[in-house]
This record gives C-alpha cells, structure tokens and sequence, in this order.
C-alpha cells in the first residue's frame, strides 16, 4: 500500500471518493437530492449586480453564496434577494436554511435577516479572522 499526497488531485480521484462517500452516506437516507437554485438581481440593462446561490436537500436549504456588489449595497437589494429565496423555500416545504461566513464578511446583515450564529471555527483560514455558521428557521 501507498500513500500519496497530490497537489491539484485528478477529477477522477476526487469523482472515486465522492462517489464512495455518496453510496455510504446513501445508506443512512441522506443520499444527495440537491436542487440547486439561483437568484440573481439584475439592473435595468440586465446586467447581474448580486444574487444567492443555494442547494435544497429534503428540508433544509444551504445558502452557497451570496453577494451583492458594493455600489448597490444598503438599498434593501439583499434583503429582496434573501426575501425571493424564502419565498421559494417555503414552496419547496424547506424549513431551516444554513449558511457559512467569515467574520470579516457581512455578519449584521445575516442577524438582521434572523439568523442565529450556531458554530464558530476560530483563527480559520488564518489568525485573526473566524468561520462562523449560521441557522435560521423558515416561518
């Protein structure tokens, strides 16, 4: 047996364990049901000026990304994104949406929304700075 370490691993390699992680996990009925969904904001030209990116999984809605850019910010745009991916939630019968951040991004902005930090991974990626994860509940 060998163990090797690789920078940049092969997609085959990563594609094995992921499918073998699947299969395990698929005997506990967690197996993935992903709906991926985009909501994006667009200005009057169309252009893409933010959005939020998010996968469905039974119940449960993971918030993936979301970012609106620095020009439109403070004009409610977010809240209206946050407001449409609720919306869809609901449609879908998710009742809890989880998210990741770091403690430089926009931690006010979640709270405001009604999330409630659950987790926190101190110094992550680096001194200084914190990966907090947040939960809030659909109503």
């Amino acid at each position: 047996m060998n163990i090797e370490v690789c920078k940049n691993p092969s997609s085959t390699d990563v594609d094995l364990i992921a499918t073998g992680l699947k299969g395990f996990n698929k005997e506990f009925g967690t197996e993935d049901h992903h709906n991926r969904i985009g909501i994006f904001a667009r200005d009057d030209s169309g252009r893409s000026i933010g959005g939020a990116v998010s996968s469905f999984q039974y119940t449960s809605c993971y918030l993936h990304l979301f970012w609106i850019e620095a020009d439109s910010r403070g004009k409610g745009l977010g809240r209206a994104v946050y407001e449409a991916l609720t919306q869809k939630c609901r449609e879908q019968g998710v009742k809890d949406i989880f998210l990741d951040t770091f403690s430089f991004q926009s931690r006010g902005f979640y709270e405001s929304l009604g999330f409630e930090c659950v987790g926190c991974l101190r110094n992550y990626p680096k001194q200084g700075i914190s990966k907090l994860f947040y939960h809030a509940t659909i109503s």
